[in-house]
């Protein structure tokens, strides 16, 4: 199923690309083929086309991008909050990619004790 954006909304995931494939040197049939998709493929979320999370995932992984800015640049996902919202945000998405979320908590937890000392070490 492909996602359908408004144009504003993945042109920038298609003007990122063509800068960053400028930057490698690279042809639209070049990260096709790193990406194991069609050049049309590409070609079509450089124009600003609809493109699938498969696509971001393959993009991310060859780009060597984080896959939320890949999905953010895409509109996937939300632009990032200013401040603290955006950082908690980023906590949030990068603890969902976990299987095990005690260890985030406990992480936190240990680091909240340990700035103020004031918290429940179970």
């Amino acid at each position: 199923m492909r996602i359908r954006k408004p144009k504003e909304m993945t042109s920038k995931l298609g003007e990122w690309l063509s800068k960053r494939l400028e930057e490698e040197g690279w042809s639209h049939r070049e990260l096709a083929r790193r990406m194991g998709v069609s050049q049309t493929a590409v070609s079509a979320a450089i124009a600003g086309g609809g493109v699938r999370p498969d696509f971001c995932k393959r993009l991310a992984r060859v780009m060597n991008e984080p896959l939320q800015n890949i999905y953010r640049l895409a509109g996937i996902l939300p632009p990032l909050q200013p401040g603290v919202r955006g950082k908690i945000q980023q906590v949030v998405e990068y603890t969902e990619l976990l299987e095990d979320h005690d260890i985030i908590i406990e992480f936190l937890k240990w680091r909240l004790w340990k700035e103020k000392g004031d918290i429940d070490q179970e």
